[in-house]
Protein backbone atom coordinates (compact mmCIF):
# COMPACT_ATOMS: atom_id res chain seq x y z
CA UNK A 1 0.00 0.00 0.00
CA UNK A 2 1.31 3.44 -0.93
CA UNK A 3 0.22 7.03 -0.38
CA UNK A 4 1.67 10.32 -1.58
CA UNK A 5 1.43 13.13 -4.10
CA UNK A 6 2.79 14.03 -7.50
CA UNK A 7 0.69 17.20 -7.66
CA UNK A 8 0.57 19.86 -4.99
CA UNK A 9 -2.26 22.33 -4.49
CA UNK A 10 -3.35 25.04 -2.12
CA UNK A 11 -5.48 25.26 0.99
CA UNK A 12 -9.19 24.60 1.27
CA UNK A 13 -10.03 25.11 4.96
CA UNK A 14 -13.78 24.74 4.36
CA UNK A 15 -13.17 21.03 3.68
CA UNK A 16 -12.23 18.56 6.41
CA UNK A 17 -8.60 17.36 6.18
CA UNK A 18 -9.97 13.82 5.81
CA UNK A 19 -12.00 14.84 2.75
CA UNK A 20 -9.62 17.10 0.89
CA UNK A 21 -9.33 16.40 -2.85
CA UNK A 22 -6.10 14.75 -3.92
CA UNK A 23 -3.24 17.24 -3.89
CA UNK A 24 -4.93 19.88 -1.74
CA UNK A 25 -3.26 21.00 1.47
CA UNK A 26 -4.22 21.46 5.08
CA UNK A 27 -1.59 24.18 5.22
CA UNK A 28 0.56 25.86 2.58
CA UNK A 29 3.02 28.63 3.41
CA UNK A 30 5.25 30.44 0.88
CA UNK A 31 4.37 27.85 -1.75
CA UNK A 32 4.25 28.77 -5.43
CA UNK A 33 2.06 26.12 -6.97
CA UNK A 34 2.82 26.10 -10.69
CA UNK A 35 2.30 23.08 -12.93
CA UNK A 36 1.60 20.82 -9.98
CA UNK A 37 5.06 21.02 -8.40
CA UNK A 38 5.74 22.30 -4.88
CA UNK A 39 7.95 25.33 -5.36
CA UNK A 40 8.92 28.15 -2.98
CA UNK A 41 8.23 31.78 -3.63
CA UNK A 42 11.40 33.77 -3.86
CA UNK A 43 11.99 36.18 -1.05
CA UNK A 44 11.97 39.95 -1.15
CA UNK A 45 14.56 41.45 -3.47
CA UNK A 46 16.16 44.83 -2.81
CA UNK A 47 15.91 47.16 -5.83
CA UNK A 48 19.22 48.77 -6.78
CA UNK A 49 21.11 50.19 -3.84
CA UNK A 50 17.94 50.11 -1.75
CA UNK A 51 15.35 52.65 -0.64
CA UNK A 52 14.46 53.31 2.99
CA UNK A 53 11.49 55.52 3.74
CA UNK A 54 11.66 58.03 6.57
CA UNK A 55 8.92 59.18 8.92
CA UNK A 56 6.02 57.07 10.11
CA UNK A 57 4.75 53.79 8.71
CA UNK A 58 4.37 54.14 4.94
CA UNK A 59 0.88 53.19 3.72
CA UNK A 60 1.07 54.23 0.06
CA UNK A 61 3.82 54.43 -2.57
CA UNK A 62 4.00 55.37 -6.24
CA UNK A 63 6.94 55.29 -8.64
CA UNK A 64 7.25 58.57 -10.51
CA UNK A 65 9.32 58.54 -13.71
CA UNK A 66 8.24 55.10 -14.81
CA UNK A 67 10.19 55.33 -18.08
CA UNK A 68 13.40 55.67 -16.08
CA UNK A 69 15.77 52.71 -16.02
CA UNK A 70 16.24 53.18 -12.29
CA UNK A 71 14.19 51.23 -9.80
CA UNK A 72 15.07 53.55 -6.94
CA UNK A 73 13.99 56.92 -8.42
CA UNK A 74 11.53 58.48 -7.63
CA UNK A 75 9.28 56.88 -5.03
CA UNK A 76 6.39 58.90 -3.68
CA UNK A 77 5.70 57.97 -0.05
CA UNK A 78 2.69 58.65 2.15
CA UNK A 79 1.77 57.60 5.67
CA UNK A 80 -1.93 57.57 4.75
CA UNK A 81 -4.02 55.95 2.04
CA UNK A 82 -3.32 57.97 -1.14
CA UNK A 83 -4.33 57.38 -4.77
CA UNK A 84 -1.96 58.57 -7.52
CA UNK A 85 -2.65 58.80 -11.28
CA UNK A 86 -0.50 59.90 -14.20
CA UNK A 87 -2.40 62.59 -16.08
CA UNK A 88 -4.13 61.65 -19.36
CA UNK A 89 -2.58 64.58 -21.22
CA UNK A 90 -1.43 64.61 -24.85
CA UNK A 91 2.21 65.43 -25.56
CA UNK A 92 2.99 65.65 -21.85
CA UNK A 93 6.75 65.99 -21.43
CA UNK A 94 6.58 66.75 -17.70
CA UNK A 95 4.71 63.64 -16.53
CA UNK A 96 1.95 65.66 -14.88
CA UNK A 97 0.72 63.58 -11.96
CA UNK A 98 -2.35 63.87 -9.75
CA UNK A 99 -3.14 62.46 -6.32
CA UNK A 100 -5.76 62.53 -3.56
CA UNK A 101 -4.77 62.28 0.08
CA UNK A 102 -7.97 63.44 1.80
CA UNK A 103 -6.72 66.98 2.46
CA UNK A 104 -7.34 68.37 -1.02
CA UNK A 105 -6.52 66.92 -4.47
CA UNK A 106 -3.00 67.75 -5.67
CA UNK A 107 -0.91 67.83 -8.83
CA UNK A 108 2.73 68.16 -9.74
CA UNK A 109 5.34 67.97 -12.51
CA UNK A 110 8.75 66.36 -12.57
CA UNK A 111 10.53 69.54 -11.50
CA UNK A 112 8.19 69.93 -8.53
CA UNK A 113 7.90 66.42 -7.19
CA UNK A 114 11.53 65.29 -7.57
CA UNK A 115 13.33 68.24 -5.97
CA UNK A 116 14.47 66.35 -2.86
CA UNK A 117 13.21 63.42 -0.79
CA UNK A 118 10.83 62.57 0.66
CA UNK A 119 8.89 62.62 -2.59
CA UNK A 120 6.74 64.29 -3.76
CA UNK A 121 8.71 67.39 -2.79
CA UNK A 122 5.96 69.92 -3.53
CA UNK A 123 2.60 70.23 -5.25
CA UNK A 124 -0.13 72.54 -6.47
CA UNK A 125 -3.82 72.26 -5.79
CA UNK A 126 -5.67 70.32 -8.45
CA UNK A 127 -8.23 72.46 -10.23
CA UNK A 128 -8.64 76.13 -11.11
CA UNK A 129 -11.17 78.18 -9.11
CA UNK A 130 -13.67 80.63 -10.53
CA UNK A 131 -12.99 84.30 -9.74
CA UNK A 132 -15.34 85.13 -6.90
CA UNK A 133 -16.13 88.71 -7.97
CA UNK A 134 -17.38 90.23 -11.19
CA UNK A 135 -15.30 92.82 -13.01
CA UNK A 136 -16.71 96.30 -13.65
CA UNK A 137 -17.53 97.73 -17.09
CA UNK A 138 -18.15 101.28 -18.32
CA UNK A 139 -18.23 102.87 -21.78
CA UNK A 140 -16.29 105.89 -23.04
CA UNK A 141 -15.73 107.62 -26.36
CA UNK A 142 -17.90 108.19 -29.40
CA UNK A 143 -19.13 105.59 -31.87
CA UNK A 144 -17.69 105.44 -35.37
CA UNK A 145 -21.22 105.80 -36.75
CA UNK A 146 -23.90 107.11 -34.44
CA UNK A 147 -26.48 105.32 -36.57
CA UNK A 148 -25.04 101.91 -35.73
CA UNK A 149 -27.32 99.88 -33.48
CA UNK A 150 -26.08 99.59 -29.91
CA UNK A 151 -25.08 96.23 -28.49
CA UNK A 152 -25.70 95.31 -24.88
CA UNK A 153 -22.66 93.41 -23.63
CA UNK A 154 -21.52 91.74 -20.40
CA UNK A 155 -18.14 90.31 -19.42
CA UNK A 156 -16.73 87.41 -17.47
CA UNK A 157 -13.15 86.50 -16.62
CA UNK A 158 -11.40 83.14 -16.08
CA UNK A 159 -8.12 82.19 -14.43
CA UNK A 160 -5.44 80.34 -16.40
CA UNK A 161 -2.56 78.33 -14.91
CA UNK A 162 1.01 78.09 -16.16
CA UNK A 163 0.01 74.66 -17.51
CA UNK A 164 -2.64 76.25 -19.72
CA UNK A 165 -5.49 75.02 -17.54
CA UNK A 166 -8.48 77.34 -17.71
CA UNK A 167 -11.03 77.50 -14.93
CA UNK A 168 -14.73 78.41 -14.83
CA UNK A 169 -15.90 82.00 -15.35
CA UNK A 170 -16.55 84.69 -12.79
CA UNK A 171 -20.01 86.14 -12.21
CA UNK A 172 -21.04 88.32 -15.15
CA UNK A 173 -20.45 92.04 -15.03
CA UNK A 174 -23.31 94.49 -15.21
CA UNK A 175 -24.37 95.02 -18.82
CA UNK A 176 -23.37 98.09 -20.78
CA UNK A 177 -24.58 99.54 -24.10
CA UNK A 178 -21.77 99.76 -26.67
CA UNK A 179 -21.33 100.77 -30.30
CA UNK A 180 -18.33 100.16 -32.58
CA UNK A 181 -15.72 102.87 -32.06
CA UNK A 182 -16.38 103.17 -28.37
CA UNK A 183 -14.22 101.70 -25.59
CA UNK A 184 -15.45 99.45 -22.83
CA UNK A 185 -13.30 100.16 -19.79
CA UNK A 186 -12.96 97.04 -17.69
CA UNK A 187 -11.80 97.58 -14.12
CA UNK A 188 -11.61 95.62 -10.85
CA UNK A 189 -10.50 92.55 -12.80
CA UNK A 190 -9.82 89.92 -10.10
CA UNK A 191 -6.20 89.09 -9.31
CA UNK A 192 -4.84 85.73 -8.16
CA UNK A 193 -6.85 83.89 -5.51
CA UNK A 194 -5.34 82.50 -2.34
CA UNK A 195 -3.97 78.98 -2.45
CA UNK A 196 -1.25 77.24 -4.43
CA UNK A 197 -2.88 77.07 -7.87
CA UNK A 198 0.00 78.21 -10.12
CA UNK A 199 -2.32 80.75 -11.77
CA UNK A 200 -0.36 83.09 -14.06
CA UNK A 201 -2.97 84.70 -16.31
CA UNK A 202 -6.61 85.29 -17.09
CA UNK A 203 -8.95 85.51 -20.05
CA UNK A 204 -11.77 87.96 -20.64
CA UNK A 205 -14.93 86.98 -22.50
CA UNK A 206 -17.73 89.14 -23.87
CA UNK A 207 -21.38 88.39 -24.51
CA UNK A 208 -22.26 90.05 -27.81
CA UNK A 209 -26.02 89.93 -27.33
CA UNK A 210 -26.09 90.82 -23.64
CA UNK A 211 -27.98 87.72 -22.59
CA UNK A 212 -26.45 85.56 -19.90
CA UNK A 213 -27.59 82.50 -21.85
CA UNK A 214 -25.64 83.63 -24.88
CA UNK A 215 -22.19 82.18 -25.46
CA UNK A 216 -19.29 84.34 -24.36
CA UNK A 217 -16.38 84.88 -26.76
CA UNK A 218 -12.72 85.61 -26.01
CA UNK A 219 -11.78 89.30 -25.98
CA UNK A 220 -8.04 89.23 -25.30
CA UNK A 221 -7.12 87.31 -28.45
CA UNK A 222 -3.62 88.80 -28.32
CA UNK A 223 -2.74 86.58 -25.33
CA UNK A 224 -3.55 85.98 -21.70
CA UNK A 225 -3.80 88.99 -19.42
CA UNK A 226 -1.14 89.02 -16.69
CA UNK A 227 -2.54 87.88 -13.38
CA UNK A 228 -1.73 91.18 -11.60
CA UNK A 229 -3.47 93.33 -14.22
CA UNK A 230 -6.73 94.86 -13.01
CA UNK A 231 -7.81 96.93 -16.05
CA UNK A 232 -8.38 96.25 -19.74
CA UNK A 233 -9.81 98.39 -22.57
CA UNK A 234 -12.00 96.55 -25.08
CA UNK A 235 -12.57 98.07 -28.51
CA UNK A 236 -12.91 94.86 -30.53
CA UNK A 237 -15.68 94.30 -33.04
CA UNK A 238 -17.84 91.25 -32.50
CA UNK A 239 -16.54 89.72 -35.75
CA UNK A 240 -12.96 89.52 -34.44
CA UNK A 241 -13.72 87.98 -31.05
CA UNK A 242 -12.03 84.67 -30.34
CA UNK A 243 -13.03 81.24 -29.13
CA UNK A 244 -16.24 80.58 -27.28
CA UNK A 245 -15.95 80.06 -23.53
CA UNK A 246 -15.86 76.29 -22.94
CA UNK A 247 -15.14 76.05 -19.22
CA UNK A 248 -18.49 76.92 -17.68
CA UNK A 249 -19.01 74.52 -14.78
CA UNK A 250 -15.38 73.33 -14.82
CA UNK A 251 -15.08 73.45 -11.04
CA UNK A 252 -12.33 72.31 -8.75
CA UNK A 253 -12.71 68.80 -7.35
CA UNK A 254 -14.12 68.63 -3.80
CA UNK A 255 -11.41 69.05 -1.16
CA UNK A 256 -12.40 65.76 0.48
CA UNK A 257 -12.34 63.76 -2.77
CA UNK A 258 -10.32 60.52 -2.63
CA UNK A 259 -10.09 57.28 -4.60
CA UNK A 260 -8.59 58.85 -7.73
CA UNK A 261 -8.44 56.47 -10.70
CA UNK A 262 -8.22 56.70 -14.50
CA UNK A 263 -11.08 55.56 -16.71
CA UNK A 264 -11.28 55.22 -20.48
CA UNK A 265 -11.34 58.26 -22.78
CA UNK A 266 -9.17 60.43 -20.54
CA UNK A 267 -11.69 60.66 -17.69
CA UNK A 268 -10.60 60.55 -14.04
CA UNK A 269 -12.95 59.47 -11.25
CA UNK A 270 -12.97 60.01 -7.50
CA UNK A 271 -15.47 60.07 -4.68
CA UNK A 272 -16.47 61.83 -1.50
CA UNK A 273 -19.12 60.60 0.92
CA UNK A 274 -21.77 58.94 -1.25
CA UNK A 275 -20.97 60.97 -4.37
CA UNK A 276 -18.99 59.75 -7.38
CA UNK A 277 -17.20 62.53 -9.28
CA UNK A 278 -15.96 62.53 -12.88
CA UNK A 279 -13.58 64.92 -14.62
CA UNK A 280 -13.82 66.42 -18.06
CA UNK A 281 -12.16 64.12 -20.66
CA UNK A 282 -8.43 64.89 -20.84
CA UNK A 283 -8.88 67.83 -18.42
CA UNK A 284 -8.05 66.26 -15.05
CA UNK A 285 -8.35 69.60 -13.25
CA UNK A 286 -12.03 70.15 -14.20
CA UNK A 287 -14.80 68.41 -12.24
CA UNK A 288 -18.28 69.68 -13.22
CA UNK A 289 -20.99 69.03 -10.65
CA UNK A 290 -23.33 68.00 -13.47
CA UNK A 291 -21.22 64.86 -13.87
CA UNK A 292 -21.63 63.78 -10.24
CA UNK A 293 -23.66 60.69 -9.37
CA UNK A 294 -24.94 59.55 -5.97
CA UNK A 295 -25.21 56.20 -4.23
CA UNK A 296 -27.59 55.27 -1.43
CA UNK A 297 -24.80 54.57 1.09
CA UNK A 298 -21.29 55.85 1.89
CA UNK A 299 -18.71 54.80 -0.68
CA UNK A 300 -15.80 52.64 0.49
CA UNK A 301 -13.79 52.58 -2.75
CA UNK A 302 -13.82 52.67 -6.53
CA UNK A 303 -11.81 51.13 -9.38
CA UNK A 304 -11.94 51.36 -13.17
CA UNK A 305 -12.12 48.35 -15.48
CA UNK A 306 -12.88 48.14 -19.22
CA UNK A 307 -15.40 50.94 -19.91
CA UNK A 308 -16.81 50.79 -16.38
CA UNK A 309 -16.27 51.97 -12.83
CA UNK A 310 -16.76 49.71 -9.83
CA UNK A 311 -18.21 51.51 -6.82
CA UNK A 312 -18.25 49.59 -3.53
CA UNK A 313 -20.36 51.00 -0.71
CA UNK A 314 -21.14 49.99 2.85
CA UNK A 315 -24.51 48.65 1.67
CA UNK A 316 -24.04 47.41 -1.88
CA UNK A 317 -22.21 47.44 -5.20
CA UNK A 318 -22.68 49.77 -8.18
CA UNK A 319 -21.33 49.60 -11.72
CA UNK A 320 -21.07 52.90 -13.62
CA UNK A 321 -20.66 52.51 -17.37
CA UNK A 322 -19.78 54.90 -20.20
CA UNK A 323 -16.97 56.90 -21.78
CA UNK A 324 -18.70 60.29 -21.81
CA UNK A 325 -18.99 61.63 -18.25
CA UNK A 326 -22.14 63.48 -19.20
CA UNK A 327 -23.98 60.27 -20.05
CA UNK A 328 -22.54 57.68 -17.67
CA UNK A 329 -25.19 55.24 -16.46
CA UNK A 330 -25.26 53.51 -13.09
CA UNK A 331 -26.68 50.23 -11.88
CA UNK A 332 -26.87 48.93 -8.34
CA UNK A 333 -26.23 45.21 -8.56
CA UNK A 334 -28.91 42.99 -6.99
CA UNK A 335 -26.61 41.30 -4.46
CA UNK A 336 -26.56 41.52 -0.67
CA UNK A 337 -22.85 42.30 -0.45
CA UNK A 338 -20.79 45.29 0.60
CA UNK A 339 -17.16 46.34 0.33
CA UNK A 340 -15.32 46.35 3.67
CA UNK A 341 -11.84 47.59 2.67
CA UNK A 342 -10.94 50.28 0.15
CA UNK A 343 -7.39 48.95 -0.12
CA UNK A 344 -8.66 45.46 -0.97
CA UNK A 345 -10.06 46.66 -4.33
CA UNK A 346 -7.98 45.40 -7.27
CA UNK A 347 -8.95 45.52 -10.98
CA UNK A 348 -8.19 42.12 -12.53
CA UNK A 349 -9.77 39.14 -14.31
CA UNK A 350 -12.03 41.35 -16.42
CA UNK A 351 -13.57 43.02 -13.39
CA UNK A 352 -12.70 44.01 -9.84
CA UNK A 353 -11.87 41.83 -6.84
CA UNK A 354 -12.70 43.18 -3.39
CA UNK A 355 -13.16 42.03 0.20
CA UNK A 356 -16.70 41.59 1.51
CA UNK A 357 -17.89 40.24 4.87
CA UNK A 358 -18.39 36.79 3.30
CA UNK A 359 -15.24 36.39 1.23
CA UNK A 360 -13.45 37.74 -1.80
CA UNK A 361 -15.87 38.94 -4.46
CA UNK A 362 -15.42 39.51 -8.15
CA UNK A 363 -17.61 42.24 -9.64
CA UNK A 364 -18.07 42.74 -13.36
CA UNK A 365 -20.72 43.98 -15.75
CA UNK A 366 -22.42 40.59 -15.41
CA UNK A 367 -22.75 40.70 -11.61
CA UNK A 368 -20.97 39.74 -8.40
CA UNK A 369 -19.74 36.30 -7.36
CA UNK A 370 -18.05 34.98 -4.23
CA UNK A 371 -14.85 33.52 -5.66
CA UNK A 372 -13.67 32.09 -2.32
CA UNK A 373 -16.92 30.30 -1.45
CA UNK A 374 -15.37 26.91 -2.26
CA UNK A 375 -12.25 27.66 -0.20
CA UNK A 376 -13.43 28.95 3.16
CA UNK A 377 -16.51 29.69 5.20
CA UNK A 378 -17.48 33.17 6.37
CA UNK A 379 -16.11 32.36 9.84
CA UNK A 380 -12.76 31.24 8.40
CA UNK A 381 -12.62 34.33 6.21
CA UNK A 382 -13.43 36.68 9.08
CA UNK A 383 -10.49 35.30 11.05
CA UNK A 384 -8.21 37.22 8.65
CA UNK A 385 -10.02 40.52 9.47
CA UNK A 386 -10.95 41.43 5.87
CA UNK A 387 -11.34 45.11 6.77
CA UNK A 388 -7.55 45.19 7.29
CA UNK A 389 -6.67 43.89 3.82
CA UNK A 390 -4.32 45.72 1.48
CA UNK A 391 -4.11 43.89 -1.84
CA UNK A 392 -2.27 43.87 -5.17
CA UNK A 393 -2.25 41.89 -8.39
CA UNK A 394 0.88 39.85 -9.15
CA UNK A 395 1.16 37.47 -12.11
CA UNK A 396 -2.65 37.22 -12.27
CA UNK A 397 -2.74 36.29 -8.57
CA UNK A 398 -4.40 38.34 -5.84
CA UNK A 399 -1.95 39.04 -3.02
CA UNK A 400 -3.71 40.21 0.16
CA UNK A 401 -1.90 41.37 3.30
CA UNK A 402 -3.87 41.23 6.54
CA UNK A 403 -3.45 42.30 10.17
CA UNK A 404 -5.59 40.61 12.80
CA UNK A 405 -4.12 42.69 15.61
CA UNK A 406 -2.22 39.64 16.81
CA UNK A 407 -0.89 38.21 13.53
CA UNK A 408 0.21 39.77 10.25
CA UNK A 409 0.79 37.97 6.99
CA UNK A 410 -0.49 37.49 3.49
CA UNK A 411 -2.80 35.32 1.40
CA UNK A 412 -2.11 34.51 -2.25
CA UNK A 413 -5.17 33.60 -4.30
CA UNK A 414 -5.05 32.01 -7.74
CA UNK A 415 -8.25 31.89 -9.76
CA UNK A 416 -8.49 29.44 -12.62
CA UNK A 417 -10.53 26.33 -13.25
CA UNK A 418 -9.93 25.50 -9.59
CA UNK A 419 -9.55 28.48 -7.22
CA UNK A 420 -6.90 27.99 -4.57
CA UNK A 421 -4.94 29.98 -2.03
CA UNK A 422 -1.78 29.76 0.03
CA UNK A 423 -0.29 31.83 2.84
CA UNK A 424 2.90 33.83 3.13
CA UNK A 425 4.67 35.12 6.22
CA UNK A 426 5.63 38.28 4.32
CA UNK A 427 3.69 41.35 5.43
CA UNK A 428 3.71 44.70 3.63
CA UNK A 429 2.09 48.00 4.57
CA UNK A 430 2.14 49.44 1.03
CA UNK A 431 2.83 48.43 -2.54
CA UNK A 432 2.92 49.47 -6.17
CA UNK A 433 2.25 47.29 -9.21
CA UNK A 434 4.59 48.45 -11.97
CA UNK A 435 3.03 47.07 -15.15
CA UNK A 436 5.87 48.32 -17.32
CA UNK A 437 8.35 46.18 -15.39
CA UNK A 438 5.84 43.44 -14.60
CA UNK A 439 6.92 43.77 -10.98
CA UNK A 440 5.29 44.27 -7.60
CA UNK A 441 7.13 46.56 -5.19
CA UNK A 442 6.30 46.38 -1.48
CA UNK A 443 7.11 48.33 1.65
CA UNK A 444 8.23 46.02 4.47
CA UNK A 445 9.28 47.74 7.71
CA UNK A 446 9.56 51.00 5.73
CA UNK A 447 12.07 49.50 3.30
CA UNK A 448 11.32 49.12 -0.44
CA UNK A 449 11.32 45.50 -1.54
CA UNK A 450 10.52 43.61 -4.75
CA UNK A 451 8.15 40.67 -4.46
CA UNK A 452 9.35 37.21 -5.54
CA UNK A 453 12.78 38.50 -6.50
CA UNK A 454 15.22 37.42 -3.75
CA UNK A 455 16.45 34.10 -2.40
CA UNK A 456 13.92 31.31 -1.89
CA UNK A 457 11.59 31.54 1.07
CA UNK A 458 11.22 28.50 3.30
CA UNK A 459 7.95 26.79 2.46
CA UNK A 460 5.80 24.51 4.58
CA UNK A 461 3.21 22.25 2.94
CA UNK A 462 0.97 19.82 4.83
CA UNK A 463 -0.94 17.16 2.93
CA UNK A 464 -4.52 16.13 3.47
CA UNK A 465 -5.23 13.04 5.57
CA UNK A 466 -4.86 9.71 3.81
CA UNK A 467 -7.42 7.26 5.21
CA UNK A 468 -6.44 3.60 4.77
CA UNK A 469 -8.88 0.65 4.78
CA UNK A 470 -7.12 -0.95 7.73
CA UNK A 471 -4.41 -0.19 10.26
CA UNK A 472 -0.93 -0.60 8.90
CA UNK A 473 2.62 0.60 9.35
CA UNK A 474 4.12 2.81 6.67
CA UNK A 475 7.74 1.75 6.74
CA UNK A 476 9.51 3.90 4.15
CA UNK A 477 9.29 7.03 2.05
CA UNK A 478 10.92 8.86 -0.83
CA UNK A 479 10.98 12.55 -1.78
CA UNK A 480 11.81 13.49 -5.37
CA UNK A 481 13.10 17.06 -5.31
CA UNK A 482 15.17 19.38 -7.48
CA UNK A 483 17.50 20.01 -4.55
CA UNK A 484 18.08 18.94 -0.96
CA UNK A 485 17.75 18.96 1.98
CA UNK A 486 13.96 18.76 2.32
CA UNK A 487 12.49 18.24 5.77
CA UNK A 488 9.88 15.47 5.84
CA UNK A 489 7.56 14.88 8.81
CA UNK A 490 5.13 11.97 9.07
CA UNK A 491 2.01 12.09 11.26
CA UNK A 492 -0.22 9.17 12.25
CA UNK A 493 -3.54 9.79 14.01
CA UNK A 494 -2.47 13.42 14.34
CA UNK A 495 0.77 12.62 16.22
CA UNK A 496 4.25 13.29 14.85
CA UNK A 497 5.99 9.93 14.27
CA UNK A 498 9.11 10.81 12.35
CA UNK A 499 11.23 13.73 11.11
CA UNK A 500 13.74 13.22 8.30
CA UNK A 501 16.20 15.67 6.75
CA UNK A 502 15.98 14.14 3.28
CA UNK A 503 19.32 14.40 1.48
CA UNK A 504 18.60 12.57 -1.81
CA UNK A 505 15.86 10.92 -3.81
CA UNK A 506 16.71 7.51 -2.33
CA UNK A 507 14.15 5.76 -0.07
CA UNK A 508 14.53 6.17 3.69
CA UNK A 509 13.18 4.12 6.61
CA UNK A 510 10.31 5.12 8.90
CA UNK A 511 9.64 3.82 12.45
CA UNK A 512 8.02 0.37 12.66
CA UNK A 513 6.60 0.45 16.21
CA UNK A 514 3.03 1.62 15.44
CA UNK A 515 0.08 1.15 13.10
CA UNK A 516 -2.57 3.62 11.95
CA UNK A 517 -5.37 4.13 9.45
CA UNK A 518 -4.88 7.94 9.20
CA UNK A 519 -1.65 9.44 7.88
CA UNK A 520 -0.50 12.78 6.60
CA UNK A 521 2.91 14.35 6.04
CA UNK A 522 4.51 17.76 5.99
CA UNK A 523 7.30 19.12 3.80
CA UNK A 524 9.47 22.18 4.34
CA UNK A 525 12.47 23.52 2.49
CA UNK A 526 13.59 25.84 -0.26
CA UNK A 527 13.88 23.44 -3.22
CA UNK A 528 11.20 22.30 -5.65
CA UNK A 529 9.50 18.99 -4.83
CA UNK A 530 8.09 16.92 -7.69
CA UNK A 531 6.60 13.99 -5.78
CA UNK A 532 6.37 12.24 -2.41
CA UNK A 533 5.74 8.53 -1.81
CA UNK A 534 5.11 6.81 1.52
CA UNK A 535 4.80 3.01 1.48
CA UNK A 536 4.73 -0.11 3.63
CA UNK A 537 7.85 -1.63 2.06
CA UNK A 538 10.62 -0.25 -0.20
CA UNK A 539 9.60 -2.21 -3.30
CA UNK A 540 6.33 -0.26 -3.38
CA UNK A 541 8.31 2.94 -3.96
CA UNK A 542 9.22 1.88 -7.48
CA UNK A 543 7.54 3.94 -10.17
CA UNK A 544 5.33 1.00 -11.11
CA UNK A 545 4.79 -0.14 -7.51
CA UNK A 546 1.33 -0.92 -6.09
Amino acid sequence: MKIGNNTFGGMRPSVSPDLLPEGDAQYALNTKLIGGDLDPYLGLGTPGAGVTFSGGTVKSIYRFGQLSASEVLYWFQFTTDVDVVKGPIDNDTEEKTYWTDGTYPKKGTAAMVTGSPPYPTSSYRMGIPAPSAALSASVSGSPTDAADPAETVTYVVTYVSAWGEEGPPSPASTSVSWKPGQTVNLTSIPTAPGGSYNITGKRIYRSAAGSLSTKFQLVNTEGDVAIATTTYNDTKLTAVLGDTLATTGWLEPPDAMIGLCAMANGVLAGFTGNTVCFSEPYAPYAWPTRYQRSTDAPIVGIAAFDQSLFVGTTQGIYIFTGTDPGSISSEKLPVAQSCVAKRSIVPMLGGVIFASPDGLMRASASGVENITASLMTRTEWQAYVPASITAFESDSNYLAFYDTGAVTGGMIFAFGDKPTFTLTDVYATAGFRDKGRDALYLVVSNVLKKWDAGTALTYTWTSGVFRLPYETNMGCARVDAAGYPVTFKLYADGALKHTEAVASNQPFRLPADYRSMRYYYQLSGTSKVRSVEVAQVPRQLARDGN
